[in-house]
C-alpha cells in the first residue's frame, strides 16, 4: 500500500502501535497508560481517501482507516435526531410533508432516522450547509401531531452486532448518542425555537418528552453492548460568549437526561465523553457533578485549557483543543507539530488528555496538517512524559 510523503511520516512515528480501548479508557480515568491517546468521532471521507491514498466505503475500509491511523475507537453514530442534506441509500428517513424546509435555500432540512448509523459512503460535498435557523419540520403542536415519531421500541441496532464483528483486537466502538437540546432545536429550528420559547414553552416540553426517551433506550443498548467502550454526546451548549439560552432550561430538561444517561455509562463502566463547543463557565460545574466522563473539544476561542486543566482536572479529562480556526486549516505542519507538542507537554502527565482537533476534521484541513497532528502524537506523547 502506498501512502503520501507525510502520511508515511506519521505511520513510521506509529511504529507496532496496535488499537487498544484500554489505552483511552485509562486516559479518561485519569491514569497513564502506554502513549497519548487520538480521539476523533468525525472525519470527512476526503481526508481518509487522501490519508489511505484510495477511496474509503464501507465499514471494513472505515475501520481500516480508523486502525491505520491510530485510534483505539471506532465512531459509530446512533443518534436518533440528524441534520442532512445528503440522501444515503442505506438509511431509511422518515418523509415529510413540509415543502418549505425541502426547499429553504439557507437551511437544511431535518430528518428523522430509525437509526443513522456511521457511513463512508456520504457522497463528497462541496458546499456546507448549515442546520435551519428559521422554520424547522416542526413549528406547531399540529405538525408535531403528524409527525411520524418513531417508537423508542422499535429501534434497530443490529449496526452493533455487525460493526462489532468487524472490529480488530483491542478496538471498541464509540457511540455517537447527542441530542438532546440540540436536537429539539434542530427539529423546530433556532428562530421557531427561540419564539416558542416565549409563545409556545407547552411545545418545546412535548418536544423534549418525545426526544429524550428516543435518545436514552439507544443509550440504553448501547451500554448494554459488548462492542461498544464508550459514548460521544454532541449537544452544544454555548457559543464564544455563552450559554445559547439561560442555563435554567438545560437545568428543567436536558441535565435531567444526561444525568440518567452518565449513571448507564457509570453502571457500564464506559467512559461518557460530552461535546460542546463555546463557552461553558456557567455550567461546567454541573456537568462535572452529573457524572460526565470527558470534555470535547475545548474550543481555544473560549477557553484556556490550561486554566481549564489546572481547575478541573483531577474530576474531568480533556480532549482536543488543537485549533481549526488557524492551526490545522491554515499553519503549516511545522505549527501542528508545536501546538500538539504544548499541548502533550502541559496536559497529559498524569493522564486526563487525548490529542483531537477543536472540532472534526473537515475535508479543508490540508492532508500535510492532519499527518502532522498524528506524527506528533506518536513521537511526544510516550509516557512518561518528559518534554521539557
Amino acid at each position: 500500500m502506498s501512502f503520501p510523503h507525510s502520511v508515511q511520516r506519521a505511520l513510521e512515528a506509529k511504529g507496532n502501535r496496535k488499537p487498544d480501548y484500554q489505552r483511552l479508557k485509562s486516559a479518561l480515568k485519569h491514569q497513564e497508560p502506554d502513549l497519548v491517546p487520538l480521539f476523533e468521532m468525525g472525519i470527512e471521507p476526503e481526508i481518509k481517501q487522501l490519508f489511505m491514498g484510495h477511496s474509503v466505503q464501507g465499514h471494513a475500509q472505515e475501520i481500516e482507516f480508523f486502525e491505520t491511523a491510530g485510534f483505539d475507537a471506532y465512531p459509530v453514530s446512533l443518534s436518533v435526531i440528524n441534520a442532512n442534506t445528503k440522501s444515503n441509500a442505506n438509511l431509511k428517513p422518515v418523509e415529510t410533508d413540509n415543502e418549505q424546509i425541502e426547499k429553504s435555500p439557507d437551511g437544511v432540512q431535518v430528518t428523522s432516522y430509525s437509526i443513522t448509523t456511521y457511513k463512508a459512503e456520504l457522497e463528497a460535498y462541496t458546499e456546507r450547509h448549515w442546520a435551519e435557523m428559521h422554520k424547522g419540520v416542526i413549528t406547531n403542536k399540529d405538525e408535531f401531531v403528524a409527525y411520524p415519531w418513531p417508537n423508542p421500541d422499535d429501534l434497530d441496532f443490529s449496526i452493533l452486532d455487525q460493526v462489532g464483528a468487524m472490529l480488530p483486537p483491542g478496538m471498541k466502538i464509540g457511540v455517537v448518542i447527542g441530542k438532546v437540546f440540540t436536537g429539539v432545536w434542530f427539529m423546530m429550528g433556532m428562530e421557531t425555537f427561540m419564539l416558542s420559547y416565549i409563545d409556545d414553552p407547552e411545545l418545546i416540553e412535548m418536544m423534549y418528552d418525545k426526544i429524550i426517551p428516543l435518545q436514552q433506550r439507544v443509550m440504553e443498548v448501547a451500554m448494554e453492548h459488548p462492542a461498544v467502550g464508550l459514548s460521544f454526546h454532541a449537544d452544544d451548549l454555548s457559543g464564544k460568549n455563552g450559554p445559547l439560552v439561560h442555563p435554567d432550561h438545560y437545568r428543567k430538561y436536558a441535565f435531567p437526561c444526561y444525568k440518567k444517561m452518565c449513571d448507564m455509562a457509570k453502571a457500564a463502566d464506559k467512559p461518557f465523553v460530552f461535546h460542546t463547543d463555546g463557552d461553558i463557565s456557567m455550567v461546567i460545574d454541573e456537568l462535572i457533578d452529573l457524572g460526565i466522563s470527558g470534555w470535547h473539544p475545548v474550543e481555544k476561542q473560549a477557553h484556556d485549557i490550561n486554566e481549564i486543566k489546572a481547575k478541573y482536572g483531577d474530576r474531568l479529562a480533556l480532549l482536543g483543543n488543537i485549533d481549526l480556526q488557524y492551526t490545522l486549516t491554515q499553519g503549516t505542519p511545522q505549527e501542528v507539530e508545536d501546538e500538539v507538542r504544548t499541548r502533550i507537554r502541559d496536559l497529559a502527565p498524569g493522564g486526563g488528555y487525548c490529542v483531537s482537533s477543536g472540532n472534526s476534521i473537515p475535508e479543508y484541513v490540508p492532508i500535510d496538517n492532519y499527518a502532522a497532528m498524528l506524527e506528533a502524537t506518536f513521537k511526544y506523547g510516550k509516557y512518561p512524559i518528559s518534554l521539557g
